[in-house]
């Protein structure tokens, strides 16, 4: 992987020991989800499984045991993506086509009720994939919803960066917040970038006047698993992106901490 960073989205399983019970090698959900939404009149979902229908094929995902001691299950999500590039060759407008076979790894959690999809290259087709297998293991595609945080967790992500007495070792180093009342007026989104940036008046400023958090990206304190911080940026929509060059081990550490200080931790 070199340097790439690593991008997972968390789900919640509301019915995590069904799940566990009945995970099994499965194929060909995206046909099947459509229908199902087209057959309970839920034309936006139905129309977004066709569309993502239309591009992928040969969908499959199949489980093993753990290999790292933070996961219950591992799985293993396959499928053949169809791609169309445009390039422009002089006056003329042309395009290469062709398909890609992708591979990503599917970790259910052992201490929280999370699934985690990686590498999935667009947000709406990793909402797609878990409603898909969510349908295929469990009947019902709503079973695997993705995580949402609030200001609650925000705050709880601050003070595990600050740590007892301010040493925790972390820095806060940019935030992205929407819906922003400042200054007398109204802005669809804001941006703040400065280590440490939680020592910022500007910073609790903005977070007390904004409708929610939309980014936020930090350095952990040190993860002893690790031997060093982790630079990541959470979503509030359940996005956890891992820069620089991370082993499975680091970001599977990485869980556990996150599972901890946002208290998904439930067994």
């Amino acid at each position: 992987m070199g340097n790439m960073p690593r991008a997972l989205q968390l789900f919640r399983i509301r019915e995590y020991e069904e799940f566990l019970e009945r995970a099994r090698e499965s194929k060909d959900f995206l046909k099947d989800l459509y229908e199902y939404y087209s057959s309970t009149k839920s034309q936006a979902r139905a129309r977004a499984a066709r569309a993502w229908s239309a591009r992928i094929s040969e969908e499959r995902i199949s489980f093993t045991s753990p290999s790292h001691p933070g996961n219950a299950l591992e799985g293993s999500l396959e499928y053949s993506l169809a791609y169309k590039i445009p390039f422009a060759r002089g006056e003329e407008r042309a395009y290469v086509e062709g398909r890609v076979r992708c591979l990503h790894l599917c970790w259910v959690r052992r201490r929280s009720d999370i699934l985690a999809l990686f590498d999935i290259p667009y947000r709406g087709l990793a909402r797609t994939l878990a409603e898909g297998i969510s349908l295929a293991i469990l009947g019902r595609p709503d079973a695997l919803l993705p995580l949402r945080l609030g200001l609650d967790d925000l705050e709880a992500l601050e003070a595990w960066i600050r740590g007892n007495r301010g040493g925790g070792g972390g820095a806060l180093i940019r935030s992205v917040f929407a819906g922003v009342t400042f200054g007398g007026a109204r802005f669809d989104e804001m941006s703040l970038r400065r280590a440490p940036l939680e020592d910022l008046e500007l910073y609790e400023e903005l977070k007390k006047n904004s409708r929610r958090w939309k980014y936020l990206t930090l350095v952990t304190p040190p993860i002893e698993e690790v031997g060093a911080r982790l630079t990541c940026r959470l979503s509030d929509g359940g996005g956890v992106i891992v820069y620089g060059r991370v082993e499975l081990s680091a970001i599977d550490a990485l869980l556990a901490r996150l599972e901890e200080v946002l208290g998904l931790r439930v067994r």
